[in-house]
């Protein structure tokens, strides 16, 4: 290394400082995302149960987001909350080493109950959007979407949102999340046109339709079934026969002489006189 006749060192791994500040980036990257893990995403208090997520994989106090957002106060980072529904309520599993801190080194609060993996940034996890649950990127990778449905489930590949990811994969993400919602846009308006009558707004398509309706309500009161008429005459002509006043209600008396000043009102087959 240098001694042999001018073989010189310039390798990384050789060179003492540079290892020194590799792993010093490493720390800070470990303690960054350690933070990330354990502390609200716009409060910057600690988690606390309640937590939520959103699709993008922030985590939340449940408290902190709800206040922001009937506050209309979010951060322009969070603008793709909208709606309670655009966050989830999630269930971690509690960690039982968990402690603040043990010699100054930080311990994570929770686990995946499937690998006992620490949920302290460093290694991926992921919500299931359709549960609730949160487990470790590896348990999804080696057991299998089918594996965990019955302990976890019901879900599907569409319901998996990692969480904490990298500002990378962020930007990918907030590029999918519009493209979806703008084609959940069309979609709804699409289904609105299709519900609204033909000619919506057109004055003469109107006035043309409101004469159709009331052309065909004529028909049906003018168009009455002729069965109905027959039997309510044959039933007038049998009652006739039984019943003589009956018959003087459908029919002037013709024996008697009605007088000028004499007013006669048949009803249910008795005669009033009113002078």
């Amino acid at each position: 290394m240098g001694g042999d006749g001018g073989v010189i060192a310039v390798k990384r791994k050789f060179i003492k400082e540079c290892k020194t500040e590799e792993k010093r980036q490493y720390q800070d990257v470990k303690d960054t995302q350690f933070v990330r893990a354990s502390t609200c995403a716009i409060s910057g208090s600690p988690l606390q149960d309640p937590i939520v997520c959103c699709r993008l994989g922030y985590l939340f106090n449940k408290e902190a987001i709800l206040t922001a957002i009937l506050d209309k106060r979010l951060d322009k980072a969070f603008s793709h909350i909208r709606k309670l529904k655009g966050i989830k309520t999630l269930q971690f599993t509690p960690n039982p080493e968990y402690q603040e801190k043990s010699n100054g080194t930080a311990v994570a609060k929770y686990i995946c109950p499937v690998t006992m993996t620490a949920f302290d940034g460093v290694h991926p996890f992921v919500a299931i959007w359709s549960t609730g649950y949160v487990i470790s990127e590896k348990a999804l990778r080696e057991i299998g979407i089918p594996g965990l449905q019955t302990e976890y489930g019901p879900f599907s590949e569409n319901d998996i949102v990692r969480l904490l990811p990298s500002e990378e994969e962020l930007n990918t993400r907030r590029a999918t999340l519009e493209a979806q919602k703008e084609l959940s846009a069309r979609k709804n308006e699409g289904k609105k046109r299709s519900r609204e009558p033909q000619g919506e707004g057109d004055p003469e398509a109107l006035k043309e339709a409101g004469k159709k309706h009331q052309r065909s309500k004529d028909h049906a009161i003018v168009s009455a079934p002729k069965s109905v008429v027959n039997v309510a005459k044959s039933h007038i002509n049998e009652n006739e026969g039984k019943s003589e006043v009956y018959k003087k209600l459908f029919h002037k008396d013709d024996d008697k002489k009605s007088s000028d000043r004499d007013l006669f009102m048949s009803v249910a087959g008795f005669r009033y006189t009113l002078s």
